[in-house]
């Protein structure tokens, strides 16, 4: 897939999945990564790459990955019901 479209990040983060199941976690990151640089705004692509950096010792790094997935993804569900805003996660 990456080869016939490399400008997809889609298939960077399908790659990325399949590395860390692998527990290839340093191909992973580098596919995760070409990701977030084609499409900044994928949050899930920050989720797997936070799973991946937990695989090389990288916790800081993952830590910061896991808020922006969860800040992200907050701001994506939350919603109004009767005045009042409530969070579905």
């Amino acid at each position: 897939m990456i080869e016939l479209a490399p400008k997809d990040a889609s298939g960077y983060l399908e790659r990325g999945e399949t590395e860390i199941e692998l527990k290839q976690y340093e191909p992973a990151l580098n596919d995760l990564n070409k990701a977030l640089e084609l499409k900044p705004d994928n949050i899930t692509a920050n989720k797997f790459r936070g799973f991946a950096e937990l695989g090389v010792s990288q916790w800081d790094k993952a830590v910061a990955d896991f808020t922006v997935f969860i800040q992200k993804n907050l701001t994506i569900c939350r919603v109004m019901i009767g005045g009042r805003w409530h969070i579905e996660v």
